[in-house]
């Protein structure tokens, strides 16, 4: 099997380790993105040239993060699909799908909340982690439990929400320390400065709001890569997940801790930040674990491989 993914924007790198987790079990997967990731997120893609050779010859041409990209090259006789994942979708999720149902045999699903939302043939696929790049770092300095929040977006992760627990927190278990910046870093950078943490917070936000209609409030309360690379790094992870239930019945078990309101969140972090700082250490090695099974590329790559099949 030849397939080819194309991407516009490589968000997270999400299309790049696709593209990998393909190639670990056996795919012939190349991948072609036309604009540089702002989050220099480490990419291993063809050039264009490449990419339109490829194409005459692929089994399978998938479009990421909701972008039809125009290679310019005959492939009605391609096998097509596309990945929905984020706000571009969620905002624009009617127009899109009308774009893509015409041409497409499978639309695969990042986060639940995009559930029907008028796409078709949709399967839930969450993104690959490379477990052997992303190393597991337990151990923190000092004698304090670290808690880091480093987000992409403040207002979309809901900080100022986070900021507030932690000050509540800290009038229960005032002896931690909590680091969290705003400054977007490149994608080495953000995983050494979440690698000297124990508990990363990754989101308190259950609704975003419009971007053309402010009156708009979607929900979503879901979790992104930030919170399968801390959990990669060893990391005790604290987030929403309004699609817990949905996970289990797919998935199993999810080694993620969560919270879906601001009083569960504060009780959940009194809880883990109450215990011995070396009393951490089991549950951040069973989140390590859960990633490697869940997440890693191999698991990830048979999924997806087994969608294609099925076209």
């Amino acid at each position: 099997m030849k397939v080819l993914i194309l991407a516009v924007h490589d968000w997270g790198g999400v299309g790049n380790l696709l593209a990998q987790s393909l190639r670990s079990v056996g795919v012939n997967a190349k991948f072609y993105v036309s604009k540089a990731t702002p989050f220099c997120h480490p990419s291993i893609c063809i050039n264009l040239g490449q990419a339109r050779e490829f194409a005459k010859s692929c089994d399978v041409i998938q479009f990421m993060h909701s972008e039809k990209f125009p290679l310019n090259v005959n492939i009605s006789n391609k096998k097509l699909a596309v990945f929905h994942g984020g706000g571009k979708y969620r905002h624009n999720s009617k127009q899109i799908s009308k774009k893509f149902n015409a041409i497409v045999g499978l639309s695969i699903i990042q986060t639940y909340d995009l559930f029907g939302l008028g796409a078709k043939y949709e399967k839930w696929l969450l993104p690959p982690i490379d477990t052997h790049i992303i190393k597991p770092v337990y151990e923190t300095e000092g004698d304090k439990i670290i808690v880091g929040h480093y987000p992409s977006s403040p207002k979309g992760k809901g900080s100022e929400t986070i900021h507030k627990i932690i000050n509540n927190v800290k009038n229960e278990v005032p002896d931690f320390e909590y680091r969290y910046s705003y400054d977007k870093v490149p994608w080495k950078e953000q995983m050494k400065r979440i690698s000297k943490v124990d508990v990363y917070i990754e989101r308190m936000s259950l609704k975003q709001q419009g971007k053309k209609n402010k009156k708009l409030w979607y929900k979503t309360g879901v979790w992104g890569m930030t919170a399968l690379e801390a959990a990669a790094l060893g990391k005790v992870v604290v987030t929403n997940f309004l699609g817990h239930d949905k996970y289990k019945k797919e998935y199993g078990h999810c080694g993620l801790q969560v919270a879906n309101s601001e009083k569960d969140m504060e009780q959940l972090l009194i809880q883990l930040l109450s215990k011995p700082k070396e009393d951490l250490l089991k549950l951040k090695e069973e989140t390590r674990k859960w990633v490697e099974e869940n997440h890693n590329l191999q698991a990830v790559g048979m999924r997806l491989r087994g969608m294609y099949e099925k076209l």
